[in-house]
């Protein structure tokens, strides 16, 4: 059973962390990271510089340029609600400044509201990734934890949020996604490791979605035509799967 946890606590999230780990739901390593993630401080300032979009990989970051490329998607959530996220910035450091795990930063970033505010966070996860969802969910919670300690974000130089001079929601409960293709989830359901119904905490877990690309398997390497390209995607709907089984939310909430 995952432990009960209040949405505001540092401890519930390392209490979350500890739950999957004695579990095996996330390996050592894993928990390692994140503890040294939560743990982090100090150290130089963090300032993206230019955000390159010519790239050489034809996976995770190609469909992360990708996405970000298309401007904006549409989030169709299970309750039929659809809200329209306009992409920001790709990579965005979690932390302005402190010494934290190489790659800890927030693969999109992005407004579903219309003055500015950065309130939409994903993590991203494609085809034969390792991470499992409970360890993409746990990652995205702790790096949203890390970046209530800054005003801001650092965005890219020449990135839209940094152009249109976006700033950091004062919402204190964005939306928090997790985001991944098919391929990922195909993977992920058929395994019998860490099971998804156990996402269904009582904890303000992230959303999951999957990504149904128009594309065939392969699109970005037929894309690249040469040691660089620019990946971009037709129509992508962002579908959300809903892991919650009413009956086990019931049953753990009294």
């Amino acid at each position: 059973m995952a432990p009960k946890v209040s949405q505001d606590a540092l401890a519930d999230i390392c209490s979350l962390i500890g739950w999957a780990a004695e579990g095996k739901f996330i390996t050592p390593e894993q928990n390692r990271r994140l503890r040294k993630l939560l743990a982090a401080e100090g150290g130089k300032r963090r300032k993206p510089k230019h955000l390159s979009l010519h790239i050489r990989d034809c996976s995770e970051k190609a469909l992360q340029r990708a996405i970000y490329l298309s401007s904006y998607s549409n989030l169709v959530f299970s309750n039929r609600t659809i809200r329209k996220v306009f992409w920001g910035d790709v990579e965005v450091p979690v932390r302005s400044e402190g010494v934290l795990p190489r790659g800890s930063c927030f693969d999109l970033v992005g407004g579903a509201k219309e003055n500015g505010e950065t309130d939409v966070l994903c993590e991203l996860k494609m085809g034969k990734s390792q991470d499992s969802p409970l360890f993409a969910a746990l990652e995205l919670l702790a790096y949203y934890e890390v970046s209530r300690k800054d005003d801001t974000f650092c965005f890219h130089e020449n990135s839209v949020a940094n152009l249109l001079k976006w700033g950091k929601a004062s919402d204190p409960q964005p939306i928090l996604i997790v985001a991944a293709d098919s391929a990922y989830w195909d993977k992920w359901e058929k395994r019998g490791q860490a099971p998804l119904q156990r996402l269904a905490s009582p904890y303000r877990w992230p959303s999951f979605f999957k990504l149904q690309l128009s594309e065939k398997n392969d699109w970005f390497k037929k894309q690249k035509q040469g040691e660089r390209y620019t990946p971009c995607l037709g129509p992508c709907e962002w579908k959300e799967i809903n892991f919650r089984n009413e009956s086990w939310v019931q049953a753990h909430e009294d």
